[in-house]
């Protein structure tokens, strides 16, 4: 457990899971560096779905644990003029049934690395 007991886990979980530690949203890319054929992005609470509508264009709204098409726009924007350079699928996980307990939007994507540039 890289040095940690059970009760400094639990400290740091706890700490985690506070609702007012932080108010911000996270992106982070989930999956490790290295080869393999995708790669998971997680946007997690307070506001996942906004972030995830400049990042992709979605075929059908989000429903919680539905995965939905998107597709993939090459910079962040709002318009229908933006350019799709991928397709990705995008669940919505509504807290607190999520990996955080929180709002949690999590899209896999392909491992080109010219695809991880726009997140």
């Amino acid at each position: 457990m890289g040095g940690y007991s059970g009760a400094r886990l639990y400290t740091i979980y706890r700490v985690m899971a506070d609702q007012n530690t932080t108010n911000d949203t996270i992106a982070a890319i989930s999956t490790p560096p290295g080869r393999g054929g995708i790669g998971i992005v997680r946007l997690s609470a307070p506001m996942p779905r906004p972030i995830a509508a400049q990042l992709v264009r979605l075929h059908q709204p989000l429903e919680h644990m539905r995965a939905r098409m998107a597709d993939v726009l090459d910079a962040p924007h709002t318009g229908a003029d933006a350019d799709r350079i991928d397709e990705a699928l995008v669940t919505f996980f509504g807290a607190p049934h999520s990996y955080t307990a929180e709002d949690l939007v999590e899209m896999p994507r392909t491992a080109r690395r010219w695809c991880w540039s726009c997140c």
